[in-house]
């Protein structure tokens, strides 16, 4: 075997040395090459969820990291009633996870929801609960934290001023759904409405986009109404009805494609709830078919000159449109009265459209002398309605017995009322908003007036 130069010594030691450096730290190696498979893992799933992000229909709701960090200071964990100790997940934007590490990789502590844990997404705040005080593992008064998890102390200013020093774990959260509101960023910043993310804020961005895009027809406007409300509303064209499902609470009105759930006490269409109009009754060519934005519910009513014909008798033409008559000469009603001076009294006035002399509201004259007839005419408010209102007005009536259940928030929809339906309008129109149900209340007054008399 012939000797090696000096030059290729050093390369083959050099070269052995590398592949036993390799092998000795190939534990290392490993945890590096599995940290980049996260992070790999984790930019792809960023760039899907940003893809998706640029149509509303396809905007995930939630998005998804593969580890979160979590950092749960010591102050902010208050003890309930029940026993539970509570943490607000909401400023976090953490929504879903079943499990918490102390670590990444090779974690020594898990603590596994519905055993350590729980999340209540159900009320305005996202609850994290726990079963145990983290800062008081041992539950015995020392204030020792839950054994294995890092934690450091950091400096927090106080409501009153002062400084105090507050201990906060880290955890590590696996498979995490979390809120970016991305639903907000991308769209609902266009109609300045904020609001975390869910599919009743996904079809609310949408209703109101279609609402002024398309314009308010009667369909469109009730479609709007029932989302602003938080009432879903079909999501895709050609959805067809499989069937609707019920329980004491909840109604599930089930397609092709997907449920939508309503309360039990807000009313469905009829043909909606006609199990002949179901695929599972009847196949899916006589199954009743819905277009996107189409309302289901009947908790909203729109009426026009087109629909619910006459909506308007017996109404009371808005002191807004006639301000300088008094309430009983602004009510319609199509009753006929004789053509005779102040009949009725106090609701005719000389001028009035409609009132001649000898003549109908129309102008026409009986033939005959004297008439073969008397002569009738309606009200000055059934005349200015007929000819001049009618077809610029419109009425919205809601289910009052929803309304007064409390099943849809009157405040949210009140807001939303003045905010978005009424600005998103025709300009030449006017709606009709009345309360179709009475309110009284009876005073009793405690407090009395002492006369004091001087005599001089």
């Amino acid at each position: 075997m012939s000797a090696f130069s000096d030059e290729a010594t050093n390369f083959l030691h050099g070269l052995s040395d590398l592949w036993n450096r390799f092998f000795k730290d190939k534990d290392q190696l490993k945890a590096i090459y599995q940290s980049n498979s996260i992070l790999i893992g984790q930019s792809y799933l960023d760039l899907m969820e940003t893809v998706l992000n640029l149509s509303i229909r396809e905007a995930p709701v939630f998005g998804k990291d593969f580890f979160r960090l979590l950092l749960i200071r010591e102050d902010l964990v208050t003890k309930r009633i029940d026993g539970l100790y509570e943490f607000d997940l909401t400023p976090t934007g953490v929504k879903e996870f079943s499990f918490l590490h102390n670590k990444i990789l090779d974690p020594s502590v898990i603590l596994e929801r519905d055993l350590h844990f729980d999340i209540d997404l159900t009320g305005e705040q996202d609850l994290l609960l726990f079963n145990k005080s983290l800062f008081d593992w041992n539950d015995d008064g020392t204030g020792e934290i839950i054994p294995g998890v890092s934690y450091r102390t950091v400096e927090v200013l106080q409501d009153d001023g002062t400084i105090t020093n507050q201990r906060e774990l880290a955890f590590w959260v696996p498979d995490c759904q979390k809120d970016s509101f991305n639903l907000y960023l991308n769209f609902g910043y266009l109609i300045q409405r904020f609001e975390p993310s869910s599919e009743s804020y996904r079809a609310l961005i949408q209703g109101i986009v279609r609402y002024f895009v398309l314009g308010p027809t009667s369909g469109i406007l009730v479609s709007a109404l029932n989302v602003v409300a938080g009432v879903p509303v079909i999501r895709d064209d050609g959805e067809y009805l499989m069937n609707v499902t019920e329980t004491d609470t909840l109604r599930t009105v089930t397609t092709n494609l997907r449920s939508y759930e309503f309360n039990a006490g807000i009313p469905l269409r009829a043909d909606v709830l006609d199990s002949s109009n179901w695929a599972d009754t009847v196949g899916e060519s006589g199954a009743l078919v819905f277009s996107a934005f189409e309302h289901v519910s009947e908790l909203f009513q729109i009426s026009d000159t087109t629909s619910n014909w006459p909506w308007w008798y017996e109404k009371e033409i808005p002191a807004a449109l006639l301000p300088n008559e008094p309430k009983n000469r602004r009510l319609i009603s199509p009753v006929l009265y004789e053509n005779l001076v102040n009949n009725p009294p106090n609701l005719v006035k000389v001028g009035d459209p409609g009132v001649f002399i000898g003549a109908d509201d129309d102008g026409f004259v009986p033939s005959g002398d004297p008439p073969n007839r008397p002569t009738y005419r309606h009200l000055f408010s059934y005349i200015v309605f007929e000819r001049f209102l009618r077809h610029h007005t419109f009425a919205m009536e809601i289910d009052k017995n929803v309304l007064l259940s409390g099943v849809v928030p009157f405040d949210r929809l009140s807001s939303d009322l003045q905010s978005i339906v009424i600005a998103g309008k025709s300009a030449y129109t006017f709606l009709f908003t009345e309360q179709d149900i009475p309110l009284f209340d009876d005073i009793i007054p405690t407090d009395y007036l002492e006369y004091v008399i001087t005599v001089v």
